[in-house]
């Protein structure tokens, strides 16, 4: 029961947000032949059609301060810039349920009607548990601007997730962020996992942009 005990533990610790440090599973892909050019400009377009446009232009300001830090430049429109970029986010709920086995304490009867006491496995409890795999895709797209025959090809796909007790994506979109940046424009070849700390300063700078508008 001392196991089942800590493990609800480490749950509600979770849940209330006190992990010192988020997984992000990173997968980046680059067409091949092509590269993504610094100082590109980059016309980033939301959905007009977004359920919550308002969490959508948080999203797109984070973007930019990412995009702004590795040297490329913003463009208003869309027939000004070398490249669009789109980007989509969600979440999938899902309940993993099964048996936890329970050791602890027990006794038993020897020889001569002594008690021997000893710890080992005594029986299987349920549990489940919710997990939240927050996902965040970018895709960027030639316009067409210095070859008309480029309009519309896409150059390269970045895909992030993490997993989390909490459902806050609002919380944790700045994790998915800075862990797609982190191989932004390039080919992982493989999904990477990106170890990011509650203090990592690209966390904080985001936070501190956001304080400050």
């Amino acid at each position: 029961m001392k196991r089942l005990c800590l493990i609800l533990a480490a749950l509600s610790c979770l849940t209330a947000g006190c992990a010192r440090s988020y997984t992000v599973r990173v997968n980046g892909f680059l067409e091949r032949g092509l590269s993504v050019p610094d100082k590109a400009a980059i016309y980033l377009a939301v959905d007009a059609n977004s359920h919550n446009p308002i969490f959508q232009k948080e999203i797109k300001g984070k973007i930019e301060q990412l995009l702004a830090r590795r040297g490329f430049s913003h463009a208003a429109k869309e027939d000004v810039a070398d490249y669009r970029l789109d980007f989509a986010f969600g979440i999938n709920r899902r309940e993993v349920t099964g048996f936890e086995p329970y050791y602890g304490p027990a006794s038993s009867f020897g020889f001569g009607g002594y008690r021997r006491y000893y710890y080992g496995y005594g029986s299987y409890v349920p549990y489940a548990e919710t997990y939240h795999d927050q996902w965040l895709t970018i895709r960027l797209s030639d316009t067409g601007r210095r070859n008309a025959a480029d309009k519309g090809k896409v150059v390269w796909v970045g895909e992030a997730a993490t997993t989390r007790y909490s459902a806050d994506l609002r919380q944790n979109i700045s994790y998915l962020l800075v862990g797609i940046f982190e191989y932004f424009g390039q080919d992982t070849r493989k999904q990477v996992a990106v170890t990011i700390d509650q203090s990592d300063p690209r966390i904080m700078r985001i936070l501190q942009a956001e304080h400050q508008q």
